[in-house]
């Protein structure tokens, strides 16, 4: 070679050197925790989920309390920052450690569920329309719930439940039904303490799977469930993982379709990545990553925007988080290579694009502390300015809170309940106006087969508590028996019915409303069960009070004439019954009710009178003889009013009137 063949090489290479040099290498995964975090939640928060719950496109988030037994959730708020919602925490089955999210009842909200560790319970959430949760009846699991996900593992559209078993190392199917509810499957064993679980479709076959965590193996090992038509099978496979292997994901890293996995090692403080193979059977295990001491929570997310989903674990032992950055050969490294201290210890991890820049962040529980913090990824190109941070939420005027309780907790049909409400003074004064109202389902008339939706305010005004008495099975309505649904309210709306009764074998969900002077609001809802029918004593009625039964001009030719009376309900249970013109008198003689003699006629009108309230009865008189209404002159009546109990218990009370009867013209 020449010498300037040699010169010109030299000057290749070193081109070449200053070319890769001067490419920017890419930037280092930050981030900042956003003000105002830490947030407060309940006492041992473990697990937390980001997800939508009031459909506003940005994540909220949820964490669940252990020793308080309890949700915390937290809605993103437009500009920056968290507001817990109100009625929050709500409360769930004893000693929770983790939580699912799912359209269980496939009204397009997120609803929430959680496994009770000390209550051997799972509690479903229902999100309400308006805003908070309604609880559906508690799901009985034996042996310490330890997890708990969600995925559609029947293939019947329906988001169903897996719920693990530490004690026992078994695996409860629940299977949601499109009436409503969960049906248990047969439990299927996965191994020694299962700790956490994920969902995915592990074979391809658009059916959910699962992959359980078993933190008591050794060696460690994550159990996999396949789903099928039939539900979850009985048979499993379990690849090898690292030492008490807590946290997993499920994600396709290699581009395959069909999900691999994650799993964070507590034991060996390091990350196992699980190939599903190519005979599409079992898994090839891939790198092992290490991490922090004692990584308890993994999270999946895209933290560089680059389109590679990365992870991050919750590092227990060390009071970190650490993320392993996807490179574009399919790995994984350690970035930042030094981790995010916290200083005290983490549990629970998820991640969201919180602040809507592309990139995700991370929400992280504090068990120690009671804290959930917020912190939200800056990486940025070098030499580019890093975003700016967000005002700070706290700014914002802090909305009140709103709270209610149910007293007694009604256990069956015929039960009286009061719904005490409450709220915190906001920065704004006092609360001014409690409204209460439930949404009801009923018929709209006496031959629908179809129900309808509606709302029944019950109270709507200064005072935070609102009575409801829901007492009777069946309603009489105008030609026959009719359905009738809700409570007295509903049935003087309703003018095809005429009777003092009605029915709800269905929980009421009672929505309070609280507002501050500014117009601020919050709301909560309480779900009060009327499921059953009540065995009680015999309970006396409140009774009607009457307040006046008005004279009345019958004329002489036509001899008919309606009588208005007037009546109230005191105390706080409606009154139901009916009145009635017990005697007429005419020349010493008595007209007897509801019988004919001497061709006079006297009805009889129901009533429905709410607590509290007033009501008017129409009672007509008519007569085709001619003396006892056609002859001129006075009438005595005497007006009853009979009040009925749920149980049947009658009392009547009386008021005298009279009526006058003159000639036409």
């Amino acid at each position: 070679m020449g010498a300037s063949t040699r010169i010109r090489a030299v000057t290749a290479l070193c081109a070449l050197a200053v070319a890769l040099l001067s490419e920017p290498a890419a930037a280092e995964i930050s981030f900042t925790e956003e003000a105002p975090s830490p947030y407060a939640v309940g006492t041992n928060p473990f697990g937390v989920v980001a997800a939508d719950f009031n459909n506003d496109t940005r994540p909220d988030l949820a964490a669940v309390n252990g020793t308080s037994s309890s949700l915390s959730v937290f809605l993103r708020h437009p500009t920056s920052g968290f507001v817990q919602e109100g009625g929050s925490p709500f409360p769930v089955g004893g000693g929770p450690n983790y939580a699912a999210v799912a359209d269980f009842n496939k009204d397009g909200l997120r609803d929430i569920a959680t496994s009770d560790f000390a209550g051997n319970t799972v509690t479903v959430l229902v999100r309400h329309p308006t805003g908070g949760f309604v609880h559906e009846p508690p799901i009985g699991v034996p042996n310490n719930p330890s997890a708990i996900a969600a995925g559609d593992f029947n293939g019947d559209t329906w988001p169903d439940l897996a719920v693990a078993r530490w004690s026992d190392g078994l695996i409860t199917p629940l299977y949601r039904t499109p009436m409503g509810g969960f049906n248990v499957g047969a439990p299927i064993m996965a191994g020694a303490n299962p700790r956490q679980i994920a969902v995915g479709n592990f074979n391809g076959d658009a059916i959910s799977d699962i992959a359980v965590t078993l933190n008591g193996a050794s060696p460690g090992r994550v159990t996999v469930i396949l789903g099928s038509p039939g539900g979850l099978s009985s048979t499993s496979i379990a690849p090898l993982v690292g030492e008490r292997p807590e946290g997993v994901v499920a994600h396709d890293f290699n581009g395959d379709g069909r999900s691999d996995l994650a799993v964070a090692n507590n034991g060996t403080n390091n990350v196992t990545i699980l190939l599903r193979n190519a005979a599409n059977t079992n898994f090839d295990a891939g790198p092992v990553i290490p991490v922090g001491a004692n990584p308890v929570g993994l999270a999946l997310g895209d933290f560089d925007g680059d389109g590679r989903q990365d992870l991050a674990t919750a590092n227990n032992g060390e009071g970190s988080v650490r993320v392993l950055r996807r490179k574009e050969d399919g790995g994984f490294a350690p970035d930042p290579v030094v981790p995010i201290a916290l200083g005290s210890p983490p549990y629970g991890i998820a991640a969201g694009d919180f602040n809507g820049d592309s990139r995700a962040d991370l929400a992280v529980t504090m068990n120690a502390t009671g804290q959930l913090r917020v912190l939200l990824s800056t990486t940025g190109t070098p030499g580019s300015p890093p975003p700016p941070d967000q005002p700070p939420a706290a700014q914002q005027p802090s909305p009140p809170v709103a709270r209610m309780s149910i007293n007694p907790a009604p256990t069956c049909i015929g039960r009286s309940t009061a719904f005490d409400g409450s709220g915190s003074s906001s920065p704004n004064g006092s609360i001014v106006n409690y409204r209460f109202e439930y949404s009801e389902r009923y018929y709209p008339s006496t031959v629908s087969t179809e129900e309808a939706i509606r709302n029944v305010v019950v109270s709507d005004g200064p005072n935070p508590i609102a009575y409801r008495s829901f007492d009777y099975n069946l309603v009489s309505s105008l030609g026959g028996t009719g359905r009738g649904g809700g409570g007295a309210d509903s049935l003087r709306a309703d003018p095809d019915i005429r009777a003092a009764a009605f029915v709800t074998r269905d929980p009421v969900d009672m929505k309070l409303t609280i507002t501050d002077p500014s117009g601020a609001q919050a709301s909560t809802t309480q779900r009060a069960n009327f499921q059953i029918p009540c065995s009680l004593p015999l309970e006396s009625p409140t009774v009607f009070q009457p307040l006046s039964a008005a004279t009345s001009v019958v004329s002489a030719t036509t001899a008919a004439k309606t009588l208005s009376v007037r009546t109230r309900c005191p105390g706080i249970v409606s009154c139901l019954g009916d009145a009635s013109i017990s005697t007429l008198g005419f020349n010493g003689k008595v007209v007897a009710s509801r019988r004919k003699a001497r061709s006079v006629t006297i009805a009889k009108g129901s009533l429905a009178v709410p607590a509290g309230k007033r009501q008017t009865a129409k009672l007509k008189v008519t007569s085709r003889g001619r003396r006892l209404l056609r002859s001129p002159g006075r009438r005595k009546v005497k007006i009853t009013f009979r009040t009925k109990s749920p149980q049947g218990k009658t009392v009547s009370r009386s008021r005298n009137a009279t009526l006058r009867v003159r000639k036409r013209g």
